[in-house]
């Protein structure tokens, strides 16, 4: 065995021992339930990344998207269990239910006229694929959109191919950025902190 195979199977072993240890630690992270762990390769950026441009727009969008992804993006929810239940986890947009990642990407009526817009090109861009049955099959419930929404590399199988996958993943970086671009402006007209 030569220097360079060598090198090639030292890199290969510490890929898969990161790559297990990964897996293994990210099923007990509750913020992390929304990433697709399976579809994540050490030494390769996630489809979120892989979608995008190097524009600082795409940039900027595919930051919040990732935040959203990895659980690290500041919600009501997270804010009402850092402070030991001291504030409340209910949406202070709307005051309706709890602020999680399901009610701001599918149920906040504020977000509503970001979130249709977004959503319909979404669903358009999808049936193009996998046709309406199909929609229909997989995205019944807020639960999966959220899925969709957060991590479509978790229905990578479904969209049949990667450059599908990187043409929706991009216009859900977009929804995400557009949905906590409005939900910025809310929170400063209502003069929520």
């Amino acid at each position: 065995m030569n220097k360079l195979q060598w090198k090639h199977q030292y890199k290969i072993a510490i890929n898969n021992y990161w790559s297990k240890t990964y897996k293994d630690q990210s099923a007990n992270k509750s913020t992390l339930k929304h990433l697709c762990v399976d579809q994540v390769e050490i030494g390769k950026p996630h489809q979120i990344w892989q979608s995008i441009g190097s524009s600082v727009t795409e940039v900027k969008r595919s930051i919040n998207h990732c935040r959203i992804a990895t659980g690290t993006y500041l919600l009501q929810t997270n804010i009402a269990k850092f402070s030991n239940n001291k504030e409340t986890a209910t949406c202070p947009l709307c005051g309706l239910e709890e602020e999680d990642m399901t009610h701001m990407l599918t149920s906040c009526i504020l977000l509503h006229g970001v979130r249709k817009t977004h959503l319909l090109r979404l669903k358009n861009i999808i049936i193009g694929y996998i046709g309406l049955r199909q929609w229909n099959e997989f995205f019944s419930d807020k639960q999966s959109i959220t899925q969709l929404i957060v991590d479509p590399s978790y229905y990578s199988k479904t969209m049949k191919s990667l450059s599908n996958l990187a043409h929706i993943t991009k216009a859900t970086s977009e929804m995400c950025y557009e949905i906590h671009h409005k939900r910025l402006i809310l929170k400063l007209e209502l003069n929520i902190t």
